[in-house]
């Protein structure tokens, strides 16, 4: 088939992003600017000691700014004796009913933490540091969480609306 040119294949670079041709892609993940090219010839241990390590991190710095206040627990509804605020014993996070949007916002801001360090660093192995990184965060955050559940049920008084309290408290 000619063309007007007389080229049989009148392909432009365009044209061949378009048809799928990988060769002229920009930003590809060996073409990236910027980056050096680390490749897979990088240890992996390496990569998942880091994202791990982001990982943790970023679980810490999530739960900052309750660690900077003070991190007291506070004052429950059910609790097993009178307290003032300053007496509630201290807690890694602020379990109470009262305090939901900061539970959730001191949660969500390690893990956006972690996603966003995770595509900035822009490992070789990406999908393997993701979940290094995942593993890391959770394992700050379930720490937390079993911490402050327990001086939450250990200083609640007894009987069975206590009980309930904590499954709300687990449930919501």
């Amino acid at each position: 088939m000619s063309h007007r040119n007389g080229n049989a294949d009148s392909r432009t670079p365009a044209t061949d992003r378009v048809a799928g041709n990988v060769e002229s892609r920009p930003n590809t993940p060996t073409e990236r600017p910027g980056r050096p090219s680390e490749g897979p010839n990088r240890p992996v241990s390496k990569d998942i000691m880091m994202a791990l390590l982001v990982g943790l991190l970023a679980g810490l710095l999530g739960l900052a700014p309750w660690l900077i206040t003070g991190a007291r627990l506070p004052v429950q509804n059910l609790w097993g004796s009178d307290v003032s605020p300053g007496q509630m014993p201290l807690a890694l996070l602020p379990l109470s009913q009262y305090e939901a949007t900061t539970l959730v916002a001191l949660m969500m801001t390690g893990a956006a933490t972690a996603g966003l360090a995770v595509r900035r660093w822009f490992p070789a192995r990406r999908h393997l540091a993701t979940w290094c990184a995942a593993t890391g965060l959770l394992a700050v955050q379930v720490a937390a969480t079993i911490q402050a559940f327990t001086v939450v049920s250990n200083g609640l008084a007894a009987g069975p609306m206590s009980g309930l309290y904590v499954a709300g408290l687990l449930s919501g």
